[in-house]
Parts: structure tokens; sequence; C-alpha cells
């Protein structure tokens, strides 16, 4: 006999398991690791992203005005430049600190309801388990029953032999 609630929870355990591959990547984690990890990549990301955008301007600046390059205040510039990076690097550093926190909490409470689902049908598996026990354990007491009765049986049609 099929049982429906197994089957329920047996369907929403596969599901998680199938969509919830990204999930469990993250569960590996700490929350502050998971996070750091990802604000460390955003932040090299920045970095390279700026630097490549300052070497073009830089290099298209020199290339159209090579006169204004000569007298050019390449200083404050150079600090300007700077301050951007600062700015921008603080803004996404925010934004991934952010994200990175939501997504570790919505994978995490995904983990949670996958391994209560598990718990519930481990439950299950376990009261199916001691209702089969003591079904067999019935059995076993009706055959010993029957056993003893039909021993007594022939001790009784032994009895009226030896009588006859």
């Amino acid at each position: 006999m099929i049982n429906e609630e197994k089957v329920t929870l047996m369907t929403k355990a596969a599901i998680a398991e199938q969509h919830g591959v990204t999930d469990f990547r993250t569960g590996k984690y700490y929350k502050r690791d998971y996070v750091n990890y990802h604000v460390l990549l955003v932040g090299i990301c920045v970095t390279i992203a700026m630097v490549l955008i300052l070497g073009l301007v830089a290099v298209i600046f020199i290339e159209n005005y090579p006169e204004k390059a000569q007298h050019f205040d390449w200083i404050s510039a150079g600090f300007a430049a700077l301050l951007g990076y600062l700015i921008v690097l603080v803004f996404y550093v925010i934004i991934t600190m952010i994200v990175y926190t939501v997504r570790y909490n919505r994978a995490s409470s995904k983990i949670k309801e996958y391994s209560q689902t598990l718990k519930r049908l481990d439950n299950l598996y376990n009261v199916l388990e001691e209702q089969k026990a003591s079904a067999t354990l019935k059995e076993a007491q009706e055959w010993a029953d029957y056993d003893r009765e039909k021993k007594q049986g022939r001790r009784k049609i032994a009895r009226r032999r030896d009588k006859e």
C-alpha cells in the first residue's frame, strides 16, 4: 500500500535537491566567509576595471592632447581618480554585502526546510517500521498460539489413545 504522506515528503525532498544545488554549495560556508569571499571578488573586479578605465582615459588624453599632457597636473588627477575609485569600491562592497547576505539567508532557510522534510520523512519511516514490527510480532504470537493449540490437541488425542 502506498503511503501518500511518504510520497509527498519524498517528492518535496527530490525537488529541493534538484533546484537547490546552489543552496547546498552556499550552505558549505559560514555566512561571514561566504559574504567576505564575494566582497573580495568584487573588490578585485572593481580594481581591475578602474585600472583599465583610468589607463584607457590616460592613453586617450595623451594621444589627443600631447602638448597639454606635459603640463597637466597628474598628481591632483591621481588623487581625484583614487577618490573616485574608493567611492566606487565602497558602493560596490556595500551592494555586494547586502546582496550576498540576502542570498545566504534564503539558501539557509531552504536548507533548513529541506532538513526538516528529511527529518519528517525519517520519523515517518520509523513509525511505519514500528507498525510493521508490531504487526509481525502479533502475527508471530498468533502463530505461536496456534502451534501451542495444535500441540495440545495432539497431546489430547495421544492421551485418549493411551487410555483406550
